[in-house]
């Protein structure tokens, strides 16, 4: 119930409905003041509530907006890598060409070999990314040769 739905009657209170007479002075009715005070406090505490609730409403927008941003950096932070994974590949794929030139040719397990340890998971990719590219061809034992 808001407060300005709030009515005021002149009914008595039932016996359950009543307040207890400390609350009225030790008095058994409800006068104009009595009603006049119970409308103040009412209002009062509809103007906390509303206060409270509008408080709750701005913290959690404010949590969607953190949560959004959150997201967006996210999204950036994933296609930088992305582009940086792209281009460290075709770094990769040009260091390895130039390997198998030199060499006049490379077994899988030399080229694997010849990646820094901390590349290596990534030889696959480079192969089929120098393949593509053209810098390489594939022989069908797996060994690598210039193009």
């Amino acid at each position: 119930m808001r407060g300005d739905d709030f009515e005021l009657t002149a009914e008595p209170l039932t016996a359950a409905g009543r307040p207890p007479r400390a609350l009225l002075g030790g008095r058994d009715d409800v006068g104009e003041e009595d009603w006049q005070l119970a409308t103040m406090m009412w209002e009062t505490s509809c103007a906390v509530r509303d206060a409270i609730e509008e408080q709750g409403a701005a913290e959690k927008a404010r949590q969607a907006e953190v949560v959004a941003e959150a997201r967006v950096r996210l999204a950036e932070r994933t296609t930088a890598a992305v582009d940086g994974v792209s281009a460290k590949l075709d770094r990769l794929a040009a260091t390895l060409a130039a390997r198998v030139v030199e060499a006049g040719g490379l077994t899988r397990k030399k080229a694997r070999g010849g990646m820094r340890s901390d590349e290596r998971h990534l030889y696959k990719q480079v192969v089929d990314r120098a393949e593509s590219l053209g810098l390489i061809r594939l022989a069908d034992g797996g060994g690598l040769f210039p193009r």
